[in-house]
């Protein structure tokens, strides 16, 4: 049986009352980078393996890495612009700003 979702509230320290939200826009980024890492990562898994050639920890360790970089360049070059996206998203006036609470879910039981 799946644990059920608890909410709880955590401070928000990304948004600053004065206006200056790099940390906010490096987050933003960071998070573009994570869905094309992960993006990358199902794509590679989709590819069948013959077994012709034998991998090693290595080459997987390697593969990882690589892929890690290529996410990193990509959401560099911004293609998508979910890191703007989500920048706006949460810069909105109805976002949450600093000081303020926001709900999140944690599977713990």
């Amino acid at each position: 049986m799946l644990p059920s979702p608890i909410a709880h509230s955590v401070h928000v320290p990304l948004l600053s009352p004065d206006g200056d939200n790099r940390r906010l826009r490096e987050v933003c980024a960071d998070v573009e980078t994570l869905f094309f890492s992960q993006l990358l990562r199902e794509m590679r898994a989709s590819i069948p393996d013959d077994g012709l050639i034998p991998h090693g920890e290595g080459e997987t360790l390697f593969q990882e890495m690589l892929d890690g970089e290529y996410a990193k360049v990509i959401a560099r070059s911004s293609p998508t612009g979910l890191a703007a996206m989500l920048y706006r998203q949460l810069t909105a006036s109805d976002a949450p700003s600093a000081g303020k609470k926001v709900e999140l879910f944690s599977a713990q039981g």
